[in-house]
């Protein structure tokens, strides 16, 4: 019972993401940097403080996967810099 009800909502997570990249493919531009830094945020917050076992914290992780990528293809970085962080900027190399 219980992996069928993780199954389910697994794949009410996935067509969600479907639809939202869907969304924002179809948008006339592409997602400013800043605001796919904010995006890359919120889902790191929910990826990093999720559960393991909840379907919610993979479908976290994996759109703060897509935002990593949308970012660095736009040639920005996200840098430790030994326990600090230095957050989302844009690198002089991609």
């Amino acid at each position: 019972m219980l992996y069928q009800r993780q199954a389910e909502m697994i794949a009410k997570l996935q067509a969600e993401l479907k639809r939202v990249k869907a969304e924002c493919q179809a948008q006339a531009k592409p997602a400013a940097p800043a605001t796919l830094a904010r995006l890359w945020k919120q889902e790191n917050e929910k990826c990093r403080g999720g559960a393991g076992d909840d379907p919610r914290t993979d479908a976290a992780c994996a759109a703060r996967q897509t935002y990593d990528a949308k970012l660095r293809a736009l040639g920005w970085c996200y840098e430790y810099q030994g326990a600090a962080t230095v957050d989302w900027h844009f690198c002089s190399t991609p």
